[in-house]
């Protein structure tokens, strides 16, 4: 006789659960990268929502920290380098800047 205990679910709802976490985790980094572009935007622009995207970064940031620690870690000092690399001065043109294309005459 096993003493082993069998998911009463079944295997499947251990890899459905898997996959959950794993959406989930992609959607906050995807979120946290859209929220750190406008954020960079913004604050280039002297646009007076950057403190309140960066809040909103602050936020995801702490779901990413909870939901998974060591991808935390691993990103976050990226984050700050690709972050600081998304600023510029105002007056400069940057090609990645939706609002710098706005100002070019380009569609948004």
């Amino acid at each position: 006789m096993s003493t082993t205990q069998q998911n009463p679910a079944g295997p499947s709802s251990v890899t459905n659960l898997e996959q959950a976490r794993e959406r989930r985790a992609r959607a906050l980094l995807d979120r946290r990268d859209e929220l750190a572009r406008r954020w960079a935007q913004a604050l280039s622009h002297n646009r007076p929502d950057a403190d309140d995207l960066a809040y909103e970064i602050a936020v995801v940031e702490e779901g990413i920290s909870k939901a998974d620690p060591s991808t935390f870690d691993a990103l976050f000092r990226e984050w700050i380098v690709a972050d600081a690399s998304r600023l510029h001065e105002p007056g400069t043109m940057t090609g990645s800047c939706v609002m710098c294309d706005v100002a070019r005459g380009g569609v948004a």
